[in-house]
């Protein structure tokens, strides 16, 4: 076998690679290895671009034989139309059954203990905090509503309370820039630390729990204020300050 390739064989791998899939391109050279043509193939920066094909409306899973929409198919650009041959059903039922294989676990788990072991513990913590700095610089707002979910999830696990929502069910949370409860307290999405104009999740009635409009975003002052106040302290109260200012003026 030639070790060497000559100009005419890199002429002919050049006009033929973009136009012919693997098989067909090491039968051009019958003297080398179905292997040599494609790892030249790839040091030269060349790929295989099928014809470009009208994609179909739907296509058969080759897995469960059943003819179903074509976006229920994964995409796969080497495919002649662009998709797996398998659709996102069969697929995620393959990989499912995969992982729950106890020997693939028992390796995984391996895997993982052996690669934490192997780097310090500042590496993690610095690499998760690096990944918190890119995602709050990118989106500051959405970043803190995702930080008041997970919050209030667990919150909502710690008290026995229903959660049921959803970066959806604060729709405007990017306009609110002031509490609904006390219109003259500005919120500060960037507060790093929760101080009174902190955006915070509040339970409009507390015992229904996290569940959908039953929700809304407010202050960290109003949220404090109500959170162990039953509707008729927070009056008694709020009489007791009015009659406090008279007595004072």
């Amino acid at each position: 076998m030639p070790y060497e390739w000559t100009t005419t064989e890199l002429t002919i791998l050049k006009e033929n690679s973009s136009k012919l899939p693997l098989d067909d391109l090491a039968k051009l050279f019958p003297e080398r290895t179905r292997s040599s043509v494609a790892h030249k193939r790839s040091r030269l920066g060349i790929k295989y671009l099928p014809e470009i094909l009208p994609i179909p409306l739907s296509k058969v899973c080759v897995d469960c034989g059943i003819e179903k929409p074509i976006d229920d198919f994964h995409l796969h650009c080497l495919q002649p139309d662009g998709h797996h041959s398998d659709c996102k059903d069969c697929a995620r039922a393959r990989i499912n059954q995969h992982y729950k294989d106890p020997g693939v676990k028992e390796r995984k788990s391996a895997y993982n203990k052996e690669y934490q072991d192997s780097r310090p513990r500042e590496y993690f913590r610095e690499k998760a905090n690096r990944g918190n700095r890119n995602r709050k610089k990118k989106d500051l707002r959405l970043y803190k509503l995702r930080f008041m979910l997970r919050s209030a999830k667990s919150r909502a696990k710690k008290k026995n309370l229903p959660f049921d929502i959803s970066e959806a069910e604060f729709g405007g949370f990017r306009q609110l820039d002031y509490c609904p409860v006390f219109p003259h307290i500005e919120l500060k999405w960037d507060n790093d630390k929760i101080m009174d104009n902190s955006p915070t999740i509040d339970r409009i009635i507390d015992e229904l729990g996290y569940i959908r409009g039953n929700v809304r975003i407010i202050s960290w002052l109003a949220n404090r204020i109500k959170s162990n106040a039953t509707a008729a302290e927070i009056l008694l109260l709020a009489k007791d300050v009015e009659n406090r200012i008279e007595y004072i003026w």
